[in-house]
C-alpha cells in the first residue's frame, strides 16, 4: 500500500483499516481489480479534495491512487 504520513499528528495507519479509502488502497496493493463504483469514487474524491492530482487525504495520511487516476479508459491495467 502506498500511503504517506502527511502530518505529524496522524494516527497509526492500522486504525484506518475500516475506512473505504483504506480498503480500496489495500485491494490495489494486493493487485485485486477494484469495482467500477470504487474507481468512480476515487476519481470523484481526488477531484473534490484537490490536495493531490493522484491521491486522497485521510486523517493525516495521503493515499496514492496513481494506478486509478492515471488511467483514462474503462480498463485498468496494473503495471506494478
Amino acid at each position: 500500500m502506498n500511503a504517506t504520513r502527511y502530518t505529524d499528528n496522524a494516527p497509526a495507519l492500522e486504525t484506518l483499516k475500516e475506512t473505504y479509502i483504506y480498503r480500496i488502497a489495500d485491494k490495489l496493493a494486493r493487485r485485486v481489480r477494484p469495482t467500477r463504483e470504487e474507481v468512480n469514487y476515487i476519481r470523484r474524491e481526488v477531484k473534490r479534495q484537490n490536495v493531490s492530482p493522484t491521491g486522497l487525504l485521510l486523517r493525516g495520511w495521503l493515499f496514492d491512487f496513481t494506478v486509478i487516476t492515471a488511467q483514462r479508459d474503462t480498463q485498468l491495467t496494473f503495471n506494478l
